[in-house]
């Protein structure tokens, strides 16, 4: 009976994955990787995949997605395009290639593939993300929102949505409406240190200093090397004449930058505070 049941068990094993050595098999070994972000591992699988099965779509897909999380975007776009060419309807390809091309500042580009990726699947909501982040920085606010809200359709529990779309609203000067963005953010993530501060930017703009150092705090407290946050809450200080704890938070936004813009303006502030 023990032998019998050891036997079932290996058999029912084996049925739940490819079997090893198939182009399949190469593929799932490159998916746990990636997961790990352990991506030129995964990218050597992947890569025994397409040798096994030239055309294997899926398999130059992923490949393609782990390039480009390596920053390799020229490989990362010539194996979209071989996934494009082998499967046409592949969205999953065309929203690779989008952030590929998003991800290099070409952003009308970034649209055209993010749009593809839609019509070929309606109910994409990663790709209407994206595209509403590319008419973001092409400075087209009003289709940003109406993508952001086509994807908060679709998923309504997704964060980075309710953030994106409060950057435009800030940018529309629709300052309400930011806040209660960033707010459902925070409410949906909250750990999300990017939407405390951005939603104390706000709160600062309105003249309420001390909501905006709340804000300030948590963001601080949830990522204690966030530069940009030490910086904004220097400006606060500042502003309410508490000069010693603007110098101190200069200094952290000095020491923590990694932006040649924030350092310059990190710099200036403390000369400023030493006059």
């Amino acid at each position: 009976m023990f032998a019998l049941a050891v036997i079932l068990v290996c058999i029912f094993a084996a049925c739940g994955g490819p079997a090893e050595g198939t182009a399949e098999w190469y593929v799932e070994q490159g998916n746990k990787l990636a997961d790990g972000e352990r991506y030129d591992e995964a990218i050597a699988e992947y890569t025994m995949a397409i040798e096994l099965n030239p055309s294997y779509a899926e398999a130059y897909n992923k490949r393609a997605y782990a390039y480009g999380r390596l920053g390799n975007y020229t490989q990362a776009i010539a194996d979209c395009n071989e996934t494009i060419e082998l499967d046409p309807n592949y969205a999953e390809a065309y929203n690779n290639r989008g952030k590929v091309y998003f991800y290099q500042n070409d952003y009308s580009q970034a649209v055209i593939d993010f749009t593809m990726a839609v019509e070929l699947n309606p109910k994409y909501t990663e790709a209407f993300n994206n595209r509403g982040l590319a008419y973001y920085w092409l400075n087209d606010y009003q289709k940003a929102i109406a993508d952001f809200n086509r994807a908060i359709d679709l998923d309504s529990d997704k964060a980075v949505a309710y953030y994106n779309r409060a950057n435009a609203y800030y940018y529309l000067f629709d300052n309400q409406q930011a806040i209660a963005d960033y707010t459902r953010a925070i409410e949906l993530d909250p750990d999300y240190a990017e939407a405390y501060n951005n939603r104390g930017y706000v709160y600062h703009g309105l003249g309420d200093y001390q909501q905006a150092i709340i804000d300030y705090n948590k963001a601080i407290e949830l990522e204690a090397d966030y530069a940009k946050a030490y910086y904004n809450r220097g400006v606060t200080y500042k502003k309410q004449g508490s000069n010693d704890e603007a110098l101190a938070d200069f200094e952290k936004a000095l020491a923590y930058s990694d932006s040649l813009g924030l350092t310059k303006m990190a710099e200036q502030q403390i000369n400023e505070l030493g006059e």
